[in-house]
C-alpha cells in the first residue's frame, strides 16, 4: 500500500510504502517513509513490528523517532529548527532572562500586598521594562516569580493555602488507598506537580491552558478518589491489589 501526503506549497512531499505479511498474523512487515523520493525511515525486511511483542516496539522507536526528526528538518527547517539552531550565544548567557526577573522583582515591589492584578503582567511590564530590552514580555517566564508580581502577597497566601491542602489530600490517598490504582493517580499527581513546579520556575508553563487543564485533571481525578479502607475491602471480598 503507497499513500503520498503533499504538506502544501513549497514543501516536501512524504510517501509511505506499507508492506503487510499475507501469511503471518503479525502486521506490518515492512515500512517506508521517503520525503521527495529520499529514504529517511525504513524497517528491517522480514522483521514484523508485532512479532516480537514488546521488544519489537521497543526496536521501532528510537528509529521512528529519527523519523520524525528528520522529516521535521526536510520540511520546515526554518519553523521547527531554526529558531533552535539561531539561538544566538548572548541569549544562552541569560542575559535578557536576568534582567527581566530583575525588572519584575522591581514590579513587585511598587505593588506589594495586591499586585498589578492578574493577566495584567504585560501591562504592568512597560511601567519597569529595562532600557535595552529588545521585546515586550507578555509574562515573566517564570509563574513563581509572575504569581507574587500579579496577585501579590495577598494571592502568594491564599496559593500556598490551596497547595497545602493539595498535596496532604495526595498525601493521604497515598498512604491509605486501598487499590494500588488510587495510590498510582496519587503518586503521578505529585509527579505533574513536581515537573510542573521545576518548570515553572523558569517559563510560564501554568498560562498555558493545555497544561493547565491536565493538571487540573491528574490531580482531580487523584483528588477524587474515594478512601475505603483496606479491611473494609476485604469483608467485601475483594483483595485490595499491591503495587
Amino acid at each position: 500500500m503507497e499513500e503520498q501526503v503533499s504538506t502544501g506549497e513549497d514543501a516536501a512531499t512524504l510517501t509511505f510504502h506499507l508492506w503487510i505479511a499475507a501469511t503471518s498474523g503479525y502486521g506490518l512487515d515492512f515500512m517506508r517513509v521517503l520525503v521527495d523520493n529520499t529514504e529517511v525511515f525504513c524497517t528491517l525486511e522480514g522483521n514484523p513490528v508485532y512479532s516480537g511483542g514488546y521488544n519489537s516496539l521497543a526496536l521501532l522507536a528510537p528509529r521512528a523517532a529519527t523519523a520524525g526528526f528528520l522529516i521535521v528538518a526536510a520540511i520546515g527547517l526554518q519553523q521547527g529548527l531554526g529558531r533552535w539552531m539561531a539561538t544566538s550565544t548572548h541569549e544562552l548567557t541569560w542575559h535578557d532572562r536576568l534582567l527581566g526577573y530583575k525588572a519584575a522583582l522591581n514590579l513587585w515591589r511598587q505593588f506589594p500586598w495586591t499586585g498589578t492584578g492578574l493577566g495584567s503582567f504585560q501591562e504592568a511590564f512597560s511601567l519597569v521594562i529595562p532600557s535595552e530590552f529588545n521585546s515586550m514580555w507578555s509574562h515573566a517566564h517564570s509563574d513563581v516569580l509572575e504569581l507574587p508580581v500579579t496577585t501579590g502577597v495577598a494571592g502568594l497566601i491564599l496559593f500556598i493555602a490551596g497547595l497545602f491542602v493539595l498535596v496532604a489530600r495526595l498525601g493521604n490517598v497515598l498512604r491509605n488507598a486501598a487499590r494500588s490504582e488510587d495510590r498510582a493517580a496519587a503518586l503521578a499527581a505529585f509527579g505533574a506537580l513536581a515537573a510542573l513546579a521545576l518548570h515553572s520556575c523558569f517559563d510560564f508553563g501554568l498560562t498555558i491552558p493545555a497544561n493547565a487543564v491536565m493538571l487540573a485533571i491528574v490531580c482531580g481525578a487523584a483528588v477524587g478518589v474515594r478512601l475505603t479502607s483496606k479491611a473494609s475491602v476485604r469483608s467485601n471480598g475483594v483483595a485490595p491489589f499491591r503495587a
